[in-house]
């Protein structure tokens, strides 16, 4: 039996034939004519030939750039998959870039956002788009009470919107987007697991360029300095202790980066054998992530990933084999690193005689504390409800809130601090459905988000890793990619137990 082609408009066409192909019809079987792959494609070569003709007004460059984004644009209608892995790989690694690069304005993390979703959500086969479930509202809603509550707030106090407001505000936004164009194009268990192994392939690019940046290899530190902004790197290592920052503005995204790639490769390992056919691929991502993080020499993170996969190893009935491997990675870490690990310990917890607190917390935690009692606590009298906006108090004189949940209360009060307590705890459930129905990498990628999921609440108390860039970026891309798994596996089933 052959299908009829797919017509223009709202007719009918078959729709068990032709799977995986492009111009499939919508699950009620009909095709709209702005998904029809004619339309769409003539739309970007239209469009393409417009932003060709201002781009050769600025230069040769510029012109080259809307070309290859142009192909690239008609490889993704024609492959939604490719766009949704290279969301996947290439977003969380190069969102701590400035913004200007390479558009005056704009990040290139929201650039790629901004292009590929929209190629990726246009073009994807709706037939395995899955429909929003309890997680996909929750989020929705968190990112849309961000936008809303911000613009009150700011109406309220009579000022208008910058450019550095309204990226804040629409930020979640593109969280949000990043995960359904991934979730909706991966339709397959093999490109879902695909996916995944270029997501830790980005993470060992990152991780190796953090580490020519410890060693101080030709000019990866001054490269670095220039396009992540910023010389954080220096002034760290002129306080004693050099803490990379790879291609991030600071140490501490690049520590939560890394405490991700370490979580989901290490459970990776952790699979039988029979499951996981890159073992040693995995093995050499799990000893490169492991290397940055220390680098970076934040101690949440780092003791935190040891509680993580401890977890994984407890799920995975391993634990005894792991706790001897803790010990041959603890006994290494202190040969390799223990100079700046004995320069971290003395800045944490050596202080004058004179100065009050307890000698037991580390004075970042002890100077945090002295922050939110003299500054944040009071400037969030009054406004628990809808929070303060985008933006910090101008009476704060510290312009760092230093924690997620304070973040969280000035951008949107304690609804959109029960709003995230509601992400995590329904990303969670997807983990442990995924945990329950599959197996092989999908399960261990599960177990991995849900041990992190579990430890980023404690560590973000003192710092606001979910909104930073790259971080952020890696836990919505990890979650599509645990949803789109089981998804696919299911939708596999289902084939194989009709056939």
């Amino acid at each position: 039996m052959s299908a009829a082609a797919p017509t223009i408009g709202t007719a009918q066409v078959m729709p068990a034939e032709g799977a995986g192909r492009r111009g499939l019809p919508a699950r009620d079987g009909v095709v709209h004519v702005w998904r029809h792959p004619g339309v769409q494609m003539t739309a970007v070569l239209v469009a393409g030939a417009v932003l060709l003709g201002a781009a050769a007004t600025q230069g040769v460059l510029p012109a080259i750039a809307v070309l290859l984004g142009v192909a690239g644009s008609l490889v993704v209608l024609e492959r939604p998959w490719i766009g949704g892995i290279a969301l996947a790989a290439a977003v969380p690694v190069v969102a701590g870039l400035n913004r200007g690069i390479p558009v005056p304005g704009l990040r290139l993390s929201e650039i790629l956002i901004g292009w590929l979703c929209a190629i990726v959500l246009l073009s994807a086969d709706r037939r395995v788009v899955p429909r929003w479930r309890a997680f996909d509202w929750v989020a929705f809603l968190y990112a849309l009470v961000t936008l809303g509550f911000g613009l009150w707030d700011l109406h309220q106090r009579g000022g208008g919107v910058n450019s550095t407001q309204l990226g804040t505000l629409l930020g979640p936004l593109q969280f949000f987007l990043l995960y359904r164009a991934i979730v909706s194009s991966l339709s397959t268990p093999a490109l879902v697991r695909r996916g995944l192994w270029w997501l830790l392939g980005g993470g060992v690019f990152a991780a190796f360029i953090a580490l020519l940046q410890y060693a101080g290899v030709g000019p990866v530190i001054s490269t670095l300095n220039r396009i992540s902004g910023g010389d954080n790197f220096e002034d760290a290592a002129a306080g004693g202790v050099s803490r990379v920052t790879g291609p991030f503005s600071h140490a501490q995204p690049a520590s939560a980066y890394f405490f991700l790639i370490v979580c989901i490769a290490a459970a990776v390992c952790l699979s039988e054998r029979n499951d996981v056919r890159r073992r040693s691929a995995t093995w050499i991502v799990l000893a490169i992530g492991a290397a940055a993080l220390m680098a970076t020499f934040t101690m949440g993170p780092i003791l935190s990933v040891l509680v993580a996969i401890a977890l994984v190893a407890f799920w995975r009935r391993k634990l005894r084999v792991v706790s001897l491997w803790f010990i041959v990675a603890v006994l290494g870490a202190t040969l390799l690193f223990s100079g700046p690990i004995t320069g971290r310990l003395d800045q944490q917890f050596q202080r004058d005689p004179s100065a009050s607190g307890s000698v037991l917390v580390p004075q970042t935690v002890s100077y945090r504390y002295g922050i939110w009692t003299e500054q944040y606590f009071p400037a969030l009298r009054g406004r628990l409800v809808t929070g303060y906006g985008p933006d910090i108090p101008p009476e704060i004189t510290w312009r760092f809130t230093e924690s997620l949940y304070i973040t969280l209360l000035l951008r949107g009060g304690i609804p959109l601090l029960l709003l995230y307590l509601g992400f995590v705890i329904a990303l969670g459930g997807e983990a442990v459905r995924t945990m329950r129905e599959t197996e092989g990498v999908p399960r261990a990628a599960a177990q991995g988000l849900l041990a992190a999921l579990i430890l980023l609440m404690p560590m973000q108390v003192i710092q606001a890793y979910f909104i930073q860039a790259g971080p952020g970026h890696l836990v919505w891309a990890l979650g599509a990619l645990v949803i789109a798994s089981r998804n696919a596996h299911n939708r596999a089933a289902d084939v194989a137990a009709d056939a």
